[in-house]
């Protein structure tokens, strides 16, 4: 079982995990409750939350019922937080509930991507019935439901109920389910998915616009080779692979509209193929201003690509060779067959190529494809600091290798059996 979520005083895993968040459930509890006289019909017993499902009900002479659960789950590429549960109450009177009596608490030890799934509904229709709200951590979305979470804690709170709030007295329940006052919901479906995923270390290769002006096909590229634009990639190098998020070209806007899409290919393409990228490793969508947008798109660090557009476009570009891994790309007549190829001379097309390194063994806490002294020197910081919570800890918390928000003696016995292998897998 793997179990990277640790919930305070109500059940807690012990297992070494290889899950990539450092995160953790830090306390919270589920409860239950039935109106009127929920002593004795429907005691409100603390519902146990557990990696994998817990979950709480009630009944009573009402004929009410209500039952909710968390599913938590946790791989190498991700981890989800989902949330079910319904309940009914059909008597006029009271309701029937399973609510978060105390705010389940996650904590983050780095940056994270999220994303929120809420298909939860009452009988009248589609409803929010989740709240999560940052504590020390901070909610950045770039649409509705969908960025990053900083390092820090978290607050989950929720109510699924049916019923309605009457002379009974009010309700603990939600926020929404108060809302209902002398109404009613029957009936309530409780269905929210919190998706987390890690965010990597980033650089970026490429080379600034030139001032001449050519009608240009693409542009061969080597994630190695930086070019003159470029941000210090962090870790310095790496013989792992890296996955491409953006790649930007620098068109002339006045003379050109940017094609809709660019490929990516692992050899020079055929024009044919390069009109509809047929054989392509990857497809980026234009966002806007030359920029491409690539999902999931895995490249070795140090192999050349192709990236394609459909056709010629105007296209800033100049002499030089400014950068090292590659240059423009024409239609190529005189070769046979005929291809999309590397250009007649040095020149370079404006471009910019942003990656996300994929990380390698978690021992290798720099990052540089060995388990050596300098990760031990990093190690000791960490241990000696011991709480990935404490504002001291190295941003991220890297060498909390089990994921259990410390650095202990059981990462260590991690860290000694890669540092004895030397070489990252």
């Amino acid at each position: 079982m793997r179990c990277p979520f640790i919930l305070v005083g109500l059940i807690v895993c012990h297992q070494a995990l290889a899950g990539p968040l450092g995160s953790g459930f830090i306390g919270g509890n589920l409860r239950a409750a039935g109106f009127p006289d929920p002593l004795r019909q429907n005691p409100t017993n603390v519902v146990t939350l557990k990696s994998g499902s817990g979950g709480g009900s009630t009944g009573g002479g009402f004929g009410g019922f209500a039952s909710s659960s968390a599913q938590i789950t946790d791989s190498d590429a991700d981890s989800t937080i989902a949330l079910s549960g319904f309940a009914s109450h059909f008597n006029p009177d009271g309701y029937t509930a399973a609510y978060t009596n105390q705010p389940l608490l996650l904590a983050l030890t780095k940056p994270t991507r999220f994303a929120i799934t809420d298909a939860s509904r009452t009988n009248d229709g589609p409803l929010r019935m989740v709240t999560f709200a940052g504590i020390s951590g901070t909610i950045s979305e770039t649409s509705p439901g969908v960025g990053t979470l900083s390092a820090g804690t978290y607050s989950i709170r929720y109510g699924v109920g049916g019923g309605r709030v009457n002379q009974f007295g009010p309700t603990v329940v939600s926020e929404w389910f108060s809302g209902y006052g002398a109404g009613s919901a029957y009936g309530s479906n409780l269905d929210w998915t919190l998706k987390l995923t890690p965010v990597l270390p980033t650089f970026s290769v490429g080379n600034f616009a030139p001032s001449s002006e050519y009608y240009v096909q693409g542009q061969s590229f080597t994630p190695a080779a930086f070019g003159n634009v470029w941000t210090p990639p962090n870790p310095t190098s790496t013989p792992q692979l890296v996955r491409l998020t953006t790649f930007t070209i620098a068109y002339n806007l006045a003379n050109s509209t940017p094609f809709d899409a660019l490929y990516i290919f692992d050899s020079p393409p055929t024009p044919a193929n390069a009109a509809t990228g047929a054989g392509s490793r990857a497809t980026g969508t234009h966002i806007g201003g030359g920029i491409y947008a690539f999902t999931n798109t895995v490249l070795d660090f140090n192999t050349k690509y192709y990236a394609v557009l459909p056709g010629a476009a105007s296209i800033y570009d100049g002499g030089g060779d400014p950068y090292p891994g590659g240059v423009d790309m024409f239609i190529r007549s005189d070769l046979n067959p005929v291809v999309i190829g590397e250009g007649y001379g040095t020149f370079d097309l404006g471009f910019e190529a942003a990656f996300e390194y994929v990380s390698g063994c978690p021992a290798d806490i720099n990052n540089d494809g060995l388990v050596d002294d300098s990760d031990f020197q990093l190690f000791a910081v960490a241990y000696d600091t011991l709480e990935c919570m404490d504002p001291t800890m190295p941003a991220g918390c890297p060498s909390n290798l089990n994921a259990d928000l410390f650095v202990d003696d059981a990462d260590f016995s991690v860290f000694a059996i890669a540092y004895d292998t030397l070489i990252c897998p």
